[in-house]
């Protein structure tokens, strides 16, 4: 290890980090404001949920920016990144499963019944992550605020963590049972659409609800969310010598859920109309000073689903 630190760029490492950062950060962010803001655009609770995990983690990724060389950051703001590090993969990782969970009751619901009746998210949802999320943090925290010495910026220099390897563990306990379960659902999922093929192909509420680009994302985004959470796990509680440049997979997570979230149609669209609108306001205040109007969205319906 003496001998890579040595001969290692880590000053590149942590541009690499913290540039992928960034953007991951921004990128979630401008697939969040349209669903937000557009009428037109309707988002299950557990998907805002976990794009906003994606910003919490981003950043928590950036707490000690400016202080990743030289001198160890102030312990307090070290101790602080260190509980939201451990936490980031089991925020993000809870709330995929929430997201999974709920897909899989929409779907078990078009497929026994024809989609009858409304669906309601239960709050549960997004109390269960919160809460083993906060469990999380404070075990940190605790460990941290007993001895000092237990929280330092890591080797890469990129963060802030524990030196001590059971909360690693807990993390990777967490992350596990998310994967597997995850894994279990979209399989099950899979089936369920595969065997009853023709049935949902008569019901056309059902399509509605359910539709096939819908699953193909929401299978993308499990796929990619289990091979993140299970690698980050395996990092995390091995004991073989990783490359430092390890780290730059939490990051990109974030970029890769931007994109498979960012190009529905719904979303482009958005934009589009965004920036036509402003185009043509342009050209009509040159003309009529006075007629300009600004569309004022309002906040999504989550009743419908959509991801």
């Amino acid at each position: 290890m003496d001998t890579l630190s040595e001969t290692f760029d880590y000053h590149a490492l942590v541009a690499t980090f913290d540039t992928m950062v960034v953007v991951g950060f921004v990128m979630i962010a401008i697939v969040l404001v349209p669903a937000w803001r557009s009428s037109e655009i309707h988002r299950l609770k557990t998907w805002f949920a976990f794009m906003i995990s994606g910003l919490v983690a981003s950043g928590s990724y950036l707490m000690i920016v400016g202080h990743q060389f030289g001198e160890e950051p102030a312990f307090g703001l070290c101790l602080v990144q260190a509980s939201l590090i451990y936490g980031a993969p089991v925020l993000t990782g809870s709330f995929s499963l929430s997201f999974t969970v709920e897909l899989y009751s929409i779907l078990f619901n078009a497929v026994r019944c024809g989609g009858c009746g409304r669906h309601k998210s239960s709050k549960w949802f997004i109390a269960i992550p919160l809460i083993v999320y906060f469990g999380v943090l404070c075990e940190v925290f605790v460990t941290g605020l007993l001895d000092h010495s237990k929280i330092a910026r890591n080797s890469s220099h990129v963060y802030c963590t524990a030196t001590v390897s059971y909360p690693y563990y807990i993390t990777g306990i967490v992350d596990l049972f998310t994967t597997m379960t995850i894994l279990v659902l979209e399989v099950v999922m899979l089936h369920m659409l595969v065997v009853t093929r023709k049935e949902l192909g008569l019901h056309r509420s059902a399509n509605d609800m359910f539709p096939a680009s819908l699953f193909f994302r929401a299978l993308l985004f499990s796929f990619w969310t289990v091979l993140a959470i299970g690698l980050s796990a395996v990092v995390l509680v091995s004991t073989i010598e990783f490359s430092p440049y390890w780290v730059v997979f939490f990051p990109a997570f974030c970029i890769a859920v931007a994109i498979i979230f960012g190009t529905q149609k719904d979303i482009l669209e958005f934009y589009r109309d965004f920036f036509t609108k402003r185009t043509k306001n342009r050209d009509s205040l040159r003309q009529i000073p006075d007629a300009l109007e600004l569309p004022i969205g309002r906040c999504a319906n989550d009743d419908f689903v959509d991801v």
